[in-house]
């Protein structure tokens, strides 16, 4: 790994961590990508907010999966899940 690389892990509790590296080049386009659109509620183009929007994004994805199939199966015991966005 080189400086500006970002790695991305997930670790399921009691199993195991999977974990994968976007090179540094890759990170400054999808930053200026994300600046471009102008959707971000804060300045993605510092490191340390573009983390939270993708950390907070990928939550918002499995988050939003799993309450399409509770609906697909039409679980409505299941209360639609949420998640506490990092900050």
């Amino acid at each position: 790994m080189a400086t500006g690389d970002i790695t991305l892990s997930i670790e399921v509790v009691g199993g195991s961590t999977k974990e994968v590296t976007v090179v540094s080049a890759t990170r400054i386009l999808a930053k200026a990508y994300a600046v471009s659109l102008g959707t971000s509620e804060a300045d993605v183009s510092v490191d340390a907010n573009y983390q939270v929007s993708m950390i907070n994004k990928l939550a918002a994805m499995i988050v939003s999966d799993a309450n399409k199939q509770a609906d697909k199966n039409a679980v409505n015991s299941l209360t639609k899940q949420t998640f506490t966005a990092a900050s």
